[in-house]
């Protein structure tokens, strides 16, 4: 029997937004939890709302900041990921982020030709967090992003509430991250990787069954976000 799925689109992050529920009845309790999950990684980790964990600790001039659990989260992964790739992906890339234009959300920028300026770079190591008294810190002057980890986390995070809130499988996808849970569709949820994340799904591009675990993309050449057009809807399942 064909399952029967259903979708919710939306904007968070800056980007493009879907929630794909295996049953459609359960599609409701899915999209809920997602979005609480999203709203609360919005809340800690975006550079772009002045009310942010993170702008907390980037504006603290040196000193130690009580942040919240998710905030304490996603920075651990942002350091687990430049042990990772050796400095590589680096949250400590604020400041040159800026520099680079980078200092509003995608949906405020124009399409204007790039400025490029250089910025030293502290490097991840600089970055203090004490799980014990719930502190991040980072000397003064140096601005953490988590752009290249945390809505990958929020993905993750998000679709396991949506799983368990649904009690069927989901998949969440958020600009170029995805991350499904849950049972999977026979065949796999079908996605297309694209350069765009609006792109038609018989469009150019390659597409992906996956079963398990997440799928991220990445590119500079789409300003509100690259990577996968979900195509698991109830006319392309098999």
């Amino acid at each position: 029997m064909t399952p029967v799925t259903a979708r919710h689109d939306f904007r968070a992050l800056g980007t493009g937004a879907v929630v794909v529920a295996a049953a459609a009845d359960r599609l409701s309790a899915a999209v809920e939890a997602a979005q609480t999950e999203i709203d609360a990684i919005d809340r800690a980790c975006s550079r772009f709302r002045d009310d942010s964990d993170l702008q907390g600790v980037n504006h603290a001039a040196g000193h130690a900041m009580r942040v919240s659990d998710t905030l304490l989260d996603a920075v651990e992964v942002a350091l687990d990921a430049a042990r990772w790739t050796c400095g590589d992906v680096d949250p400590t890339v604020g400041w040159a982020l800026r520099l680079l234009g980078y200092d509003r959300d995608f949906d405020d920028i124009g399409d204007g030709p790039p400025i490029v300026r250089f910025g030293e770079v502290a490097g991840w190591r600089v970055v203090e967090v004490d799980r014990e008294r719930r502190t991040v810190r980072v000397p003064a002057g140096v601005q953490l992003d988590l752009g290249a980890t945390a809505k990958a986390l929020a993905a993750d995070r998000a679709t396991a509430a949506a799983e368990r809130a649904a009690g069927c499988g989901v998949m969440i996808g958020l600009g170029g991250d995805l991350a499904c849970a849950g049972a999977p569709l026979r065949g796999g949820w079908l996605v297309h990787v694209t350069e765009w994340h609006g792109a038609p799904g018989d469009g150019p591009g390659q597409p992906v069954a996956m079963h398990v675990g997440g799928l991220a993309t990445s590119s500079t050449t789409c300003g509100v976000g690259a990577g996968v057009t979900l195509t698991s809807t109830t006319s392309s399942i098999r």
